[in-house]
Order: C-alpha cells, then structure tokens, then sequence
C-alpha cells in the first residue's frame, strides 16, 4: 500500500503523461538552442561574451535532469500501460489521460465494467506503476 503522498504523485505522473512529449521538445529546444543574453555594449569595446556563463550551465544541468526525469516516468506508463489488458488502459485513460477526468465510477461505466473490478484493477496497476517508479510499497 502506499503513503497517501506517494500515490498522489504517482497520480501526477499520470496525469502529466499526455503532456509529457511537448515537455521533453521544448527541454531539447532549450538545450540544443541556449538563450543568447542581449549585447548590451552598443558600439563599445570588447566586453564579456556571456557574463552569466554559470547561470546558463545550472539551468543546462536542471534541464538535463528534468529532461530524463520526464523520459524514465514516460518510459515506466508506457510498460505498464502495455501489460494491462484493453478495458484497463481506457479506465486509466478516462480517469487521468481526458479533459476534464472521470471519476472511477462513471469511467467504469463506460469500459462496461464492475466498480469493483474496475477499482481493484485501476489499484493494481497503480501499485505496478508506482514500483516502477521506484516508489516504497508499505
């Protein structure tokens, strides 16, 4: 079972998941094509290139690690999300993945399914998803 903090992070992730390919273009954009800071010295002498060049470096490694963040929990839905069985992957996706989401009771309705059935196999892949994602099962 998890902490009521570890699940709503595993949540999060989830709910993030349809976003998570813009995110990851946009990180690359920012890498790949760093911000030039403005040249201040109109028509002046040779001043710094990039006064703020340890300011940049932080904000790559930042990047680079949110960057891989967003690519292993992306990684980590996608395996779960193959293993489940179909009626499984429209439940997770009516619940976490829709504008604006459905509650358990409506979204197992709708894949034809029992609540209960429907809740304890939405709390199972939870459970597999959450050790994928290296979170603690109590």
């Amino acid at each position: 079972m998890l902490r009521d903090n570890q699940l709503e992070q595993v949540k999060c992730i989830l709910r993030e998941y349809p976003e998570i390919p813009g995110q990851l273009r946009d990180i690359r954009e920012k890498i790949w094509h760093p911000r030039l800071p403005p040249d201040e010295n109109i028509g002046g002498s040779h001043g710094p290139i990039n006064p703020n060049k340890d300011v940049d470096k932080i904000l790559t490694i930042v990047d680079d690690r949110m960057y891989h963040r967003l690519t292993h929990n992306e990684e980590m839905v996608k395996r779960t999300l193959q293993e489940s069985e179909e009626w499984v992957k429209q439940l997770i996706a009516l619940m976490y993945f829709r504008k604006p989401p459905l509650g358990i009771v409506i979204a197992s309705g709708r894949v034809h399914a029992n609540y209960r059935t429907a809740k304890r196999y939405h709390d199972d892949f939870i459970d597999r998803l959450a050790k994928r994602l290296g979170f603690a099962l109590n």
